[in-house]
């Protein structure tokens, strides 16, 4: 737990990282490390692979406590969209807490209202894979998230279309 300890700090750091130059003629414009590595290609590490690494990290380590904030803040500082959590639990060695982390994600996740935590719960609630908790969360979170009722149709039409006819 101490390595994953120290590999957080510093993948944190590197994650809110800006660096700048300024001249005489302008102010100095500040770009982050995904803008230096992904838009600009001044740095030779893959991104994807840095962005899991320290996802991986921020998840190992910290308590399940602080666990859930720590994750998400570092994928908000990394800035990289492309991320799901089935990724990072396929990264490295099995993650602890695993069940106990999924039901604390999505709580946290139900009530941020970017687009970001939406396509994030959507694929929390999918890991899940229970039409039961998909709705007690659609019910939970509707004000924020109304697409898990959309999300639960989806996935249930089939059940959904043979209840009704037998409730005729």
């Amino acid at each position: 737990m101490e390595a994953f300890e120290y590999g957080y700090d510093i993948a944190e750091r590197l994650s809110i990282l800006e660096v700048g130059a300024e001249n005489e003629y302008t102010d100095a414009d500040l770009f982050s490390l995904s803008e230096l590595m992904r838009d600009h290609h001044l740095l030779t590490t893959d991104y994807k692979t840095f962005a899991l690494e320290a996802a991986y990290v921020a998840y190992q380590g910290n308590v399940l406590a602080d666990r859930v904030d720590a994750f998400y803040r570092m994928i908000e500082n990394l800035q990289f969209d492309a991320f799901t959590l089935e990724q990072v639990m396929q990264h490295g060695e099995e993650l602890p807490e695993i069940e106990e982390f999924m039901d604390l994600w999505i709580a946290y996740l139900g009530n941020i209202s970017s687009r970001r935590a939406k396509r994030l719960l959507k694929e929390a609630v999918e890991l899940g894979n229970n039409p039961d908790q998909l709705l007690e969360n659609a019910r939970k979170y509707y004000h924020i998230h109304p697409s898990l009722y959309e999300q639960y149709i989806d996935d249930n039409i089939h059940d959904i279309k043979l209840v009704r006819v037998f409730l005729i």
